[in-house]
């Protein structure tokens, strides 16, 4: 357990994130999946992508992902292009239970041989590798953007070539739009239409992919925007974080231009970027709908209602389905906080209740084994004075570098962090 306090609301100084996930994840699979020569700089230091990186060069015949979600579908479609060749896909945590069904069979439409060693839908799998046909298939709007990345990328080996048709514009499409970008890039032809009655359809062709010599991974914008909601609760505060484009492939790039009605600027510099306390906000109400930006969810849910802002958050259906049931999750860790927020049934959306004065100080906050949980209430000290949490490690997930960091940006805030025995 660790127990943080501060005496000071003041944040100050420099951070680096690290590589973006989401765009290390799909320069890995890429890389393999071209078979390149490629160098790789500034990639994420998350667990997950290390399980991923790990896997694509060891090509063990068991591919353990653990309990990544992103490394679970990418890892599946590219298995499923390795002809002659059978492998295991299993997992831990709540991998087992997260669904895989439209993506593998997606796949064993393809070609690919797919045997359920378990409960149909769910891994563990076992899949052989085949030369995929490609060709038309359509995938339900709400289905995981994962899968249609996963999907994408392997496209340029199909025999056709491959299109994705949806019954409506599919969600977090700016997921879907970085893999088409980075594609782009590549020299793959790629092309979406959007069709009057809503549908839409995406086009990726096949080709052989052109690598540069070497890539340079943008940092993380999810990652980012931990420091923005503590730049926001503070009094003062100024944060110079490294390795950000103002012209950037994550969607989640979104985070600036929330913040800025929060009261926190961006100015960019050839460095990354330096944010910083302008004015409190004078806003009353947020209404927004992160179907395009899930990961973004959590920090908003925390720092609105600690701003003393009525917050309505839609498009959260895919949280359910992360490590955590996260909405269940910030209802409850909310709660703690003295915080009110109820849920919608489907868990699709939340409204929160701005905090009546003081949070509850010393609040328990419970990970329940989910990263962003942890980072998302950490900056939350700056209100209440003093926080636990009860599982600290799960950043290692996605943030290894999070305590380190967040203790040398707190430093003028006074902090204290004391690891405390879970019976403390």
């Amino acid at each position: 357990m660790l127990r943080i306090t501060v005496t000071e609301a003041r944040v100050w100084g420099g951070a680096d994130p690290g590589g973006s996930k989401s765009i290390s994840n799909r320069i890995l699979v890429l890389k393999a999946l071209a078979g390149a020569d490629m160098t790789v700089r500034h990639l994420s230091a998350s667990n997950d992508t290390a399980v991923l990186d790990t896997l694509l060069r060891e090509n063990p015949f068991e591919w353990n992902v653990q309990d990544a979600g992103t490394a679970a579908r990418f890892s599946a479609a590219y298995l499923a292009t390795r002809a002659g060749e059978e492998h295991i896909l299993t997992g831990t945590g709540r991998m087992p239970s997260r669904p895989m069904k439209p993506l593998l069979d997606a796949l064993a439409y393809m070609g690919a041989g797919i045997t359920y060693l378990g409960e149909t839908g769910f891994l563990p799998v076992r899949i052989r590798g085949a030369k995929l046909t490609g060709g038309t298939f359509r995938l339900p709007h709400d289905v995981s953007s994962q899968f249609v990345s996963a999907l994408a990328m392997v496209a340029p080996l199909c025999e056709r070539g491959l299109v994705l048709e949806f019954d409506a514009a599919p969600l977090s499409a700016p997921y879907i739009g970085m893999t088409l970008s980075m594609l782009s890039e590549m020299y793959i032809h790629c092309e979406g239409e959007h069709a009057p009655d809503g549908s839409e359809r995406i086009a990726v062709s096949r080709g052989t992919p052109s690598l540069p010599a070497s890539y340079r991974v943008e940092s993380d914008w999810s990652s980012a925007s931990y420091w923005y909601a503590a730049t926001a609760l503070a009094e003062e505060g100024e944060v110079h974080l490294h390795g950000y484009l103002e012209d950037s492939l994550q969607g989640d790039s979104v985070t600036a231009s929330l913040f800025d009605s929060l009261g926190v600027s961006t100015r960019f510099t050839e460095e990354g970027m330096v944010i910083k306390k302008t004015e409190r906000p004078a806003m009353e109400d947020f209404d927004f709908d992160f179907s395009d930006h899930p990961d973004l969810a959590p920090t908003f849910a925390v720092v609105l209602p600690l701003l003393g802002i009525r917050a309505r958050l839609a498009g959260l259906q895919t949280l359910r389905h992360k490590e955590s049931n996260r909405v269940e999750v910030l209802v409850e860790n909310l709660a703690a906080l003295g915080i009110r927020a109820v849920a919608s049934p489907d868990y699709a959306e939340m409204e929160i209740f701005p905090a009546g004065g003081t949070p509850v100080p010393d609040a328990l906050i419970r990970c329940h084994g989910d990263h962003r949980m942890a980072m998302a209430f950490a900056p939350a000290v700056l209100k209440t004075g003093a926080l636990r949490l009860d599982h600290p490690e799960v950043v290692e997930k996605s943030y290894p570098d999070f305590w380190k960091q967040f203790g040398l940006i707190f430093k003028s805030s006074i902090l204290n962090v004391d690891y405390l025995n879970d019976s403390q």
